[in-house]
C-alpha cells in the first residue's frame, strides 16, 4: 500500500487547531501502540476483522486512557476484548448527508488505578534516583592531579 505524504498544516491552521493536537495520515497497521496519544478518535466504519483485531492488541497494550468510535460495547469488549468501559453514546449525524450513527465515548477500564499505578512508581523511580544519587556521592574519591 502506497503512503501519501500530506502538506504541512499553515500557520493560521496550526493556531486554530493548538499546538497539543497531532493528525497522522498513514497505515495504522505499521504502528504498535497508541501511546502517548491521550483520546484515539476512529472512525470505525466498515474496519475490516483482522483490523479491530490488530487495534485491539495495541490499545490493550498502550496506555492511552480515552477512546471514540462508532462500535457499542458488544462489538467492543465482546467480541475485540478492548479494555474499555462505557462512558456515554451519542447518535451523530453526517454535515450535508442524511447518514446518521451512534457514536460512543469510551475510557481504559481501570483508568483510575492505573493512574495511582503509574503515580506511585513514578514516586518509587524519584527515591531510587535520589539514593543512587547518594551513593555517588559517597563514593567520589579524589583523583591525583
Amino acid at each position: 500500500a502506497r503512503q501519501q505524504k500530506m502538506a504541512p498544516m499553515s500557520m493560521s491552521t496550526q493556531k486554530q487547531v493548538g499546538t497539543r493536537c497531532y493528525f497522522e495520515h498513514g497505515n495504522i497497521k505499521f504502528a504498535k501502540r497508541f501511546d502517548p496519544f491521550t483520546h484515539v478518535y476512529m472512525f470505525s466504519i466498515g474496519f475490516p476483522p483482522d483490523l479491530w483485531e490488530h487495534l485491539s492488541n495495541m490499545w490493550n497494550e498502550s496506555q492511552s486512557p480515552y477512546m471514540i468510535c462508532y462500535h457499542s460495547p458488544k462489538v467492543m469488549i465482546d467480541r475485540y476484548d478492548f479494555d474499555l468501559e462505557l462512558i456515554t453514546q451519542l447518535s451523530t449525524s453526517m454535515h450535508g448527508s442524511s447518514e446518521s450513527h451512534m457514536g460512543y465515548i469510551y475510557k481504559r477500564r481501570g483508568l483510575e488505578d492505573r493512574k495511582a499505578k503509574l503515580e506511585a512508581q513514578q514516586q518509587t523511580l524519584e527515591e531510587e534516583k535520589e539514593e543512587q544519587i547518594q551513593l555517588v556521592k559517597q563514593l567520589e574519591f579524589k583523583c591525583d592531579p
